[in-house]
C-alpha cells in the first residue's frame, strides 16, 4: 500500500474591484431660426450621449427690425426635455439677449462601490450589471422661441429675430479597477 497525496494547488483567490463614476463635459448639438415678430419657432435638439448628468442650453437672439433702436424685441424660450421637464426664460426688451437654461440631476450619479470578482473582465460585467446605462435626457428636446416687439412702425411694420441654441452636456461613466487600498 502506498500513500501518495496530491499537492496543493493555488486556489484563485476573488479580488475586490472599486467602481468609480468620473464625469465629462463635452458640447452638445444646437439649433438655431428665425421668428418673426409675435410667432414662435421651433427646433429639435438631439442628444445622444448616455448618462447625462446635467445639460445646459445657452440661448441668445439677434434683433433684425430695422428699427430696433427705437423698438427693441424681445423673446421668450421654452426648452422641453424628451421626459417632458421644461425650462423657460423671458428676456424683455431693451433686456439682455442671451440667457443659459440648466437642467440638473437628469440621471443621478451613482456612488462609488467595490465589486467582489475573481477577474477584472468578472468585474465588467457586474458592474455594468449593477449599475447600467441610463438613458434619461437621451433623444430630441424640443427649443421653443416666441419673439415680442410693443412697437412696430406702420412703414417698417416687419420685424423678426434670428437665434441660437447650443447645448453643453456632462455625463459619466463606470470605470473598474483593482481595489487597492
Amino acid at each position: 500500500m502506498s500513500l501518495y497525496t496530491e499537492p496543493v494547488r493555488d486556489v484563485p483567490r476573488a479580488k475586490r474591484y472599486l467602481v468609480e463614476f468620473p464625469k465629462s463635459t463635452m458640447t452638445g448639438a444646437s439649433g438655431q431660426g428665425d421668428t418673426p415678430d409675435g410667432s414662435s419657432g421651433t427646433a429639435t435638439v438631439s442628444l445622444n450621449q448616455t448618462n447625462i448628468t446635467s445639460v445646459v442650453f445657452m440661448f441668445s437672439f439677434t434683433d433684425n427690425y430695422r428699427l430696433s433702436s427705437i423698438s427693441p424685441a424681445g423673446a421668450s424660450v421654452k426648452i422641453t426635455s424628451p421626459d417632458g421637464a421644461e425650462q423657460t426664460a423671458n428676456l424683455p426688451a431693451s433686456g439682455p439677449t442671451s440667457a443659459a437654461l440648466t437642467f440638473k440631476e437628469v440621471c443621478p450619479l451613482p456612488q462609488e462601490a467595490t465589486i467582489t470578482a475573481m477577474t477584472l473582465n468578472e468585474a465588467q460585467k457586474k458592474a455594468q450589471s449593477k449599475f447600467p446605462t441610463t438613458e434619461n435626457g437621451t433623444g430630441d428636446w424640443t427649443v421653443e422661441v416666441t419673439a415680442a416687439r410693443t412697437y412696430k412702425s406702420p412703414v417698417h411694420s416687419s420685424g423678426s429675430i434670428s437665434w441660437t441654441v447650443s447645448s453643453r452636456v456632462e455625463s459619466y461613466h463606470a470605470e473598474v479597477s483593482e481595489y487597492l487600498r
